[in-house]
């Protein structure tokens, strides 16, 4: 957000907490310690109030990371430019309520390995805009429609326990493995190795742990040990 790196509690914009003012630095912390992946979101993108595209490029040229990109993507257009600096995956979030068109196309003209959907919950709730508004939607009926259409992968995010370094939401994620055959990602109150070794034996594709790594509470490469003896 605004160039830096931060975290938000719940969501929550004004439960702001900034971590570093130069988010290569973290992301040079993460690949020393023996990180492959980085997840990114663009806070300003998906609340509509700017965009860090060049903070993202900057991390893509300096690392050798496999970055996916998440954040007010709503055009085939921002898909492109995010992929053109470095990006990885892209990850659609509240097109997939509102624009499902445009996820499709993105399948069909970028691959399916290349896009990935958000699937963010308070409650049982979807949510969507920067998780500022809810659609009524059940999480599991928009995961099996997003797995029928052809996601390379699915993100499933418990707002209610991010930020927290509360336990992740198992029995949704354990309910969500059930229901769809792509890729899933887990993300949300991930806090300790214990938290990492459960949600590696569910059979998720990968963990998402972002809080808990910048407040010490979590070392990254004795969790990448962890997820892979599961």
């Amino acid at each position: 957000m605004e160039g830096k790196s931060v975290r938000l509690v719940q969501g929550d914009p004004s439960r702001k907490k900034i971590y570093y003012d130069d988010p290569l630095v973290p992301a040079k912390e993460f690949y020393t310690a023996g990180a492959e992946h980085l997840h990114v979101v663009d806070l300003d993108a998906a609340l509509g109030t700017g965009e860090n595209v060049q903070s993202i490029r900057r991390i893509a040229l300096t690392l050798q990371l496999s970055i996916q990109t998440g954040g007010g993507i709503r055009s085939l257009d921002r898909a492109r430019q995010l992929l053109e600096a470095g990006v990885k995956r892209v990850i659609f979030g509240t097109s997939t309520v509102k624009q499902i068109e445009i996820v499709r196309t993105a399948i069909k003209e970028l691959g399916s390995e290349q896009v990935s959907a958000a699937i963010d919950t308070k409650g049982n709730r979807v949510v969507v805009k920067g998780w500022a508004e809810s659609t009524g939607l059940n999480y599991l009926k928009l995961a099996k429609s997003l797995d029928r259409l052809g996601v390379g992968s699915i993100i499933f995010t418990s707002v209610d326990a991010d930020g927290t370094l509360t336990r992740p939401s198992f029995k949704r994620i354990k309910e969500l493995r059930k229901a769809v055959t792509t890729r899933l990602i887990a993300s949300g109150g991930v806090s300790s190795l214990e938290d990492v070794r459960e949600l590696a034996e569910t059979g998720v594709y990968g963990v998402i742990i972002g809080t808990a790594l910048y407040e010490r509470k979590l070392d990254l490469g004795n969790a990448i040990k962890v997820a892979s003896e599961c």
